[in-house]
């Protein structure tokens, strides 16, 4: 299963799972990593509170790469099972300037290739997924952006690079519209810039219609050149 059949799939492990003679459902994860550290080592003693520490250290600090679900149906008339199995390609979502990390384990990654797995697959076509503590931090961003005071140019220079920039970006829009075949306006480039200016730059972006009913207001995606300092955005 993989982003682009994973709502097919999704229905049809739903369907399996409220079929009358669904019986029981197994699932396994493969891992970027097993064992954090030496006190994750799983032991034979272990009780079931320790298992549970070493477990949750271990899957807090890897990442998942596939989830297989095998649901089960018993139909009790022909004495038949019925095995229907779910293998999810995943990979943490890296969309809308995500910065989520996680840690490999040379022994585990050597596993799965040895396994044949498809790391290019996973990486490309992978189910996108947010771990509950990236939603969390996303959530907090999303809050304290929206509470942050809107920036307001006090002096010439400021005001003058504002109209400057609206000008620059409302003219590479209009040729893009004209010159949709043209490569050459894919991206803009604009001059490297510090810090107050390029939060005045993405404000600036984030509020300005450009000349364009707001259901078609362009989004933009901003990328650094570090050739030269540069900042280049696409619509």
């Amino acid at each position: 299963v993989t982003r682009e059949t994973f709502e097919a799939s999704l229905e049809a492990l739903d369907a399996a799972i409220v079929d009358p003679h669904f019986a029981f459902w197994s699932f396994d994860l493969e891992f970027t990593g097993i064992s954090a550290d030496r006190s994750t080592k799983f032991d034979q003693f272990d009780t079931l509170p320790e298992r549970w520490r070493k477990v949750h250290a271990c899957v807090s600090q890897f990442t998942v790469l596939q989830y297989g679900v095998c649901c089960f149906a018993f139909d009790p008339q022909s004495r038949r099972w019925t095995v229907r199995p779910f293998n999810f390609w995943l990979f943490p979502d890296a969309s809308r300037g995500s910065t989520e990390t996680f840690s490999c384990q040379a022994s585990s990654l050597g596993f799965l290739s040895s396994c044949d797995f498809d790391f290019n697959k996973c990486v490309s076509q992978g189910v996108p997924f947010t771990s509950p503590s990236a939603a969390r931090a996303a959530e907090e961003r999303r809050a304290r952006d929206e509470q942050r005071p809107p920036i307001v140019p006090s002096n010439e220079r400021d005001v003058e690079f504002v109209r400057q920039l609206k000008e620059d970006v409302g003219l590479w829009l209009k040729k893009r519209k004209q010159k949709n075949d043209d490569a050459s306006y894919d991206a803009l480039t604009l001059a490297p810039v510090n810090g107050f200016l390029r939060a005045l730059t993405y404000q600036t972006l984030e509020t300005t219609d450009f000349g364009v009913p707001h259901s078609d207001k362009p989004g933009f995606i901003a990328s650094t050149v570090r050739e030269n300092g540069a900042a280049s955005y696409d619509d």
